[in-house]
């Protein structure tokens, strides 16, 4: 039994998973399989489409501009998002318990905290649904600002109708990405304050993962995002795409002609005579 105020260093990562309630599986079951599927899926697609905005970004000088830079930090920041989620995929369901101490970091709240860290977590997950709420009040209020004071910049002064669209598009584009971030991240928070609040009842730890995996999801909802609300993203992404397609069609145009150029080709040629003559070249 584990007490409070001593540290386990000695002990096996199934010592822990048996006092904090979670499964330790020593063989593959469906559902490791389809949560492993999903999460190097997932995980791929989260690498490939910030890299491309980041590249996008980088690229394009019409996105060299302070919310561009925005976007590119927070593409930045579900790209190791993306990076840490695949290094947790590759050590989950039964490689868990073939870890060692030291190299289980990602839980190392549970070697060095004792009965007390139920408490930090539901502190943690209910400061963090707070904090979620605070954000969709405020955003939510910018939002109904701005639109109310463009509606009266076109009434009272000569506005562009581009310049309108731009502004409100913006701000929508703002609105789409935290409203992503609530529904995606809201079930997990809510996961981790029952589980600190002691819910035996709610069997929290068997839908753990499958929420973990909608929060890894956010970071590749930013990214079709960007490219659903920005034209000029989206001609960007098509730019460097096809640029990819062609540099690699005329590698591979360039590699067989070097190869038929460079090897043995025979030809017969008739001459005049009748009789046949091999020429062979190199």
């Amino acid at each position: 039994m584990v007490t409070m105020g001593q540290c386990y260093y000695n002990e096996t990562i199934g010592f822990f998973y048996n006092n904090s309630g979670k499964e330790l599986s020593s063989h593959w079951r469906p559902k490791d399989v389809v949560v492993v599927a999903l999460g190097l899926t997932v995980s791929v697609l989260v690498l490939l489409t910030n890299l491309l905005v980041i590249a996008a970004i980088a690229s394009n000088r019409r996105f060299h501009q302070p919310i561009y830079y925005l976007l590119g930090n927070l593409a930045a920041a579900d790209l190791f998002a993306g990076v840490a989620y695949l290094f947790l995929m590759f050590h989950t369901g039964p490689r868990t318990a073939r870890l060692s101490l030291q190299g289980w970091f990602l839980r190392q709240g549970l070697l060095d905290t004792s009965l007390t860290a139920r408490s930090y977590l539901a502190v943690w997950a209910l400061s963090s649904l707070l904090v979620f709420l605070l954000m969709v009040a405020v955003y939510t209020r910018i939002f109904f600002y701005v639109r109310r004071r463009v509606q009266r910049m076109a009434e009272h002064v000569s506005c562009h109708p581009h310049y309108r669209e731009t502004t409100l598009s913006l701000v929508k584009t703002v609105v789409i990405i935290l409203g992503a971030f609530v529904v995606c991240w809201t079930p997990g928070q809510v996961v981790l304050l029952l589980d600190g609040l002691g819910c035996k009842s709610c069997n929290v730890l068997a839908v753990e993962k499958y929420f973990l995996l909608l929060a890894e999801a956010n970071s590749l909802v930013n990214a079709v995002v960007y490219s659903c609300r920005d034209a000029e993203m989206r001609r960007t992404f098509r730019h460097i795409l096809c640029c990819l397609c062609l540099r690699r069609s005329t590698h591979e145009s360039v590699r067989y002609t070097s190869s038929t150029q460079t090897g043995t080709s025979t030809r017969i040629m008739l001459p005049e005579n009748g009789h046949s003559l091999v020429d062979s070249t190199l």
